[in-house]
């Protein structure tokens, strides 16, 4: 269930244009609608962002692979203005890709994505979010449940990602 209201009325959220997922190119992209980018379902693909866009890892990381890149999404570095309260987009659920899957783990991946919410909560656009992350150890899959909710504490938002988590991380 995805349910968002929407109310041109409003004051626009900081987070308002359309993704999708090209299979090609293995990557998320703006749509677009017209000479526009579409502006549809803006909280689903606010959260798909905030989960899915790379984050900086911070400096005491340890970094999955052979390569030194702490990675970051460019946007990070261009607009975010934190004396407004504005914060850096994105997750570390990459940090995740080639670990082992333990209890710990699982708790970091939860972390991970509470972590990523936040800038959801603190420019107002949810009041709250809900997480919940389940391993299924027999078949090595990770599900990731996020729930959001208005001021009035109505859910507004209920998805869950599992197919987009075994796609981004398929050695999982």
């Amino acid at each position: 269930m995805t349910q968002v209201t929407y109310d041109p009325c409003a004051e626009s959220p900081l987070l308002l244009w359309g993704t999708s997922w090209n299979e090609a190119l293995q990557e998320f992209d703006w749509q677009i609608s017209g000479t526009s980018l579409k502006d549809d379902d803006q909280l689903f693909n606010a959260v798909m962002l905030c989960l899915f866009t790379d984050k900086r890892a911070r400096d005491d990381a340890t970094l999955p692979g052979d390569d030194d890149d702490p990675r970051g999404w460019w946007g990070n570095y261009v607009d975010v203005d934190s004396a407004a309260g504005e914060q850096e987009l994105g997750s570390h659920l990459w940090l995740f890709e080639r670990v082992a899957m333990t209890d710990e783990n699982l708790k970091g991946i939860e972390d991970a994505v509470r972590d990523a919410l936040l800038p959801l909560v603190n420019s107002g656009m949810v009041a709250s979010t809900s997480v919940s992350v389940e391993w299924d150890k027999p078949s090595g899959r990770v599900s990731i449940g996020v729930q959001a909710y208005s001021q009035e504490g109505e859910k507004m938002f209920d998805q869950r990602y599992a197919r987009v988590w075994q796609q981004l991380f398929p050695n999982l």
